[in-house]
């Protein structure tokens, strides 16, 4: 019996509470302190939660700007004006997007890869809270192509709707961005402060208190980086710790706010 009850108060203990701060109607934000998986630096992860009824994404590549310039996630900020700006996918050497970026069911990207099961799309009809969530595309219905859709990212999946991991168990560390579907519609985004390995990030958030649909990983490492802004509220954070660096290898933070070429905007729907 005394084991039962100490086991249940070790899950009930695990479970980390989010206490949301309304920054703008349909955004809140939290910084979670993480004592247990963050292996180098800052403890702290941050969350925003987003309402897709009051929220669009868009999906921007430095090949359409004028200046065709890669830039900071601040920068895009400043560039575009919209609240919230984060890093898209992985890309080749040349900064072509890995998979499908899509605006407007428009390729931005390269064709879609077949191996990434992870689907981040807001198709044309239905309600929002039903066409503006990660698909896995293991299961769930999808167009290869991205013509059907007005917004999509294509990325791997790191949880699906049954909880189980879907990435291999690796030691290497970096700064980690995922966007997450809530079983309500909504959608949870987190940037790490600090590096993970990728398997001790899908713990991580397991543990939240979230109800996890499906989550889908975006570019980690110098990558990892979001920007927010509105009326009353400012935040940035850039990624510290690249990938490709064991955690055994004892790696060091370089303090470079790395130039993207892909981002994620999120702008309200209504002024």
């Amino acid at each position: 019996m005394f084991a039962s009850l100490l086991f249940s108060v070790q899950i009930h203990a695990e479970t980390r509470s989010i206490q949301w701060q309304p920054i703008r109607p349909g955004l809140a934000f939290h910084r979670i302190y993480d004592p247990g998986y963050c292996r180098k630096g800052s403890r702290f992860t941050a969350a925003l939660l987003i309402d897709p009824s009051e929220y669009r994404f868009e999906a921007f590549h430095f090949s359409e700007m004028e200046d065709r310039r890669l830039r900071t996630a601040g920068e895009w900020k400043d560039l575009l004006g919209a609240p919230v700006i984060f890093n898209a996918g992985q890309y080749y050497e040349r900064f072509t997007h890995m998979g499908l970026l899509v605006r407007e069911g428009r390729n931005l990207g390269s064709p879609f890869i077949k191996k990434w099961k992870g689907l981040l799309v807001e198709e044309y009809d239905g309600d929002f809270a039903d066409r503006t969530r990660v698909l896995d595309c293991a299961y769930q219905p999808h167009d290869p192509s991205g013509a059907a859709y007005r917004f999509a990212v294509q990325s791997y999946m790191v949880l699906d709707k049954q909880g189980n991991k879907r990435i291999r168990k690796s030691d290497l560390l970096a700064n980690r961005t995922s966007v997450i579907s809530l079983k309500d519609g909504r959608l949870v985004l987190l940037c790490t402060e600090g590096a993970y390995t990728l398997y001790d990030f899908a713990d991580f958030m397991r543990e939240l208190d979230l109800d996890i649909h499906h989550a889908m990983g975006l570019d980690g490492g110098h990558q990892a980086q979001l920007a927010v802004q509105t009326e009353s509220f400012r935040y940035e954070t850039y990624g510290l710790w690249s990938t490709g660096t064991r955690a055994s290898l004892g790696n060091m933070a370089f303090p470079v706010r790395l130039p993207i070429p892909a981002v994620i905007a999120l702008f309200p729907r209504s002024p």
